[in-house]
């Protein structure tokens, strides 16, 4: 189930369908969709496994929530009419409603994202390097681990990943890794 929050004054003729981030929830979309309120009919969602929805079941990938997302719009157009639609998405939402646009090219209006993950850019070779020796690390640890009884998984594991992976758990750090 997907939690989601309306914001409007009136019945608008263009609505604005608002995505978080990973880790995140509609709370962080709510002043910037107030501002909008005016303009648009606002839907703030609540992405399965964040906020308010529910967790999913099994380990998801990007297709599973952007047919969650369609399924919502689709109930939302059959109560309150098909109204031209458009997209704002941050991070991992920024994904889903690139996705959701191309998927759904006569549904979404436009999209519009804000640090959208899934962006493919070019790194410098400091930063592939950097990558590179971070992500062996975990071998080196191993390699402690099991010749001199070290930790250092244990110790330093903190330091190195970023704080969505420390803090997902169960189903959603599955979900996040895929």
């Amino acid at each position: 189930m997907i939690f989601s929050q309306a914001l409007h004054n009136s019945s608008k003729q263009k609505r604005l369908i608002w995505l978080h981030g990973w880790g995140d929830s509609h709370y962080t979309m709510l002043s910037l969709a107030e501002y909008f309120s005016s303009e648009f009919e606002n839907y703030v969602l609540d992405l399965p496994g964040a906020g308010q929805s529910t967790v999913p079941d099994s380990v998801w990938g990007v297709e599973k929530y952007t047919n969650a997302i369609y399924n919502w719009l689709h109930e939302l157009n059959e109560k309150e009419g098909i109204k031209k639609t458009y997209f704002l998405g941050h991070s991992f939402g920024g994904k889903l409603s690139v996705v959701m646009a191309s998927k759904y090219p006569s549904e979404i209006a436009g999209v519009v994202l804000i640090a959208a993950a899934g962006i493919k850019v070019r790194r410098s070779l400091v930063l592939r390097l950097k990558l590179f020796i971070f992500k062996n690390l975990g071998a080196l640890a191993r390699i402690f681990e099991n010749k001199f009884g070290i930790d250092l998984r244990g110790r330093w594991g903190g330091l190195v990943g970023s704080s969505d992976y420390s803090n997902a758990k169960g189903v959603m750090r599955e979900i996040l890794k895929k």
